[in-house]
């Protein structure tokens, strides 16, 4: 693995291979392994698009021993390796990424501080990714972002887990478009509890979702302060991995949870009174969900992985404002086991939809799946 100094964008031309099979939504994969990262076991962790022509994948690279950012960007033709910087001399993780618009996006996760992991946020300004100062809950011990969501330039929310001592504490942070502030969020019953998805509705609306020793976690930000919400919690360990909201109210929220006869995604909607489970589609043995995104009331997409006898394929459902309904995916690695993995999604402005994960060929390389 050879150290990298970013000066220039790197492209990263990507193949094309295509579904297995026909289906409402066409689901291809971009996935090939990027030659230019010079890296290995890259999985991407989230996407997000500002329109047709403008999107953005972030996760992690092994620079020369050391875990570095790793963001590629879609220009409408092609996805590309964007430089984006680090923070201190340990390693650094992306897991989550908004887009506002073409010329302002945020990225989230962690980097080694002096003791253990401090909150690490990137922003794009139209010309680069720049660091941007962010608290921390407990500055002498462990603090993590997994999402990131915003309406605007001045209300961006980021959520995460922190040191509980003992245990894990939800992490909310804000932008108000000055700086980041740390938000008080309620302590939940048990050791554990940890956000994994935040979807904000406006400047004074959002949802986190998450689990915790009580079962699924959902948070609202209503009335200038965050309250825990009843969610539904079926089987055993339930856990809510992603949200999504629409400005006119409503909300999605995506994962699994342990049933009788193995993992069980879940889904749940918010009805503008409860959340309820809705139906969905269980894909082979057993399944799970990582991530939601919606468009509209009558367009939502959920991925994730399904567990079979040949090995784990990728998972793309698609809500049509009736049923949710699996699409045709492909699944790049086609060796025994299967190893195809998507961990987020992103629904296109005026349609389609973006997912990202990994597949296991030599090693775990990224995988972009593209559904129009």
């Amino acid at each position: 693995m050879r150290g990298v100094r970013w000066s220039a964008p790197v492209l990263v031309v990507l193949s094309v291979v295509q579904p297995l099979d026909a289906g409402a939504k066409t689901c291809q994969s971009w996935g090939a392994p990027p030659p230019n990262i010079g890296a290995f076991d890259v999985t991407l962790q989230d996407v997000a698009a500002a329109g047709p022509c403008s999107a953005w994948a972030v996760s992690s690279f092994d620079d020369g021993g050391t875990m570095h950012t790793l963001i590629l960007g879609w220009n409408g033709t092609k996805w590309s390796v964007v430089p984006s910087p680090n923070r201190g001399t340990g390693a650094n993780f992306l897991r989550g990424v908004t887009a506002i618009s073409p010329t302002d996006a945020w990225a989230v996760g962690s980097y080694r501080g002096p003791i253990d992991y401090l909150t690490l946020i990137l922003h794009w300004n139209g010309t680069a990714w720049k660091v941007v100062k962010s608290p921390n809950a407990v500055t002498d011990s462990f603090n993590d972002l997994f999402d990131v969501d915003a309406t605007s330039t001045n209300n961006v929310w980021a959520v995460g887990e922190r040191d509980g001592k003992p245990g894990y504490r939800a992490l909310v942070l804000h932008w108000n478009g000055v700086a980041w502030r740390l938000q008080k969020a309620p302590d939940v019953a048990g050791v554990d509890d940890e956000l994994f998805g935040v979807a904000a509705v406006s400047s004074t609306d959002a949802w986190a979702v998450g689990c915790s020793d009580t079962g699924s976690l959902i948070l609202r930000r209503h009335a200038n302060r965050w309250r825990r919400v009843p969610s539904p919690s079926p089987g055993t360990g339930p856990c809510l991995e992603g949200a999504t909201a629409l400005p006119t109210g409503g909300a999605w929220a995506a994962g699994h949870f342990l049933g009788t006869s193995g993992d069980t995604p879940l889904v749940v909607r918010w009805n503008g009174r409860a959340w309820k489970r809705q139906n969905v589609p269980t894909p082979g043995d057993s399944s799970i969900l990582k991530d939601v995104a919606a468009a509209s009331k009558t367009n939502a997409w959920a991925v994730g992985w399904s567990f079979g006898t040949f090995g784990t394929s990728t998972v793309v459902l698609h809500w049509d404002g009736t049923a949710w309904k699996r699409q045709p995916s492909a699944d790049p690695d086609q060796s025994f086991p299967l190893d195809n993995l998507l961990y987020g999604v992103t629904a296109i402005p005026h349609g389609g939809a973006w997912a990202a994960g990994d597949y296991a060929g030599t090693y775990r390389t990224p995988l972009i799946v593209h559904c129009c």
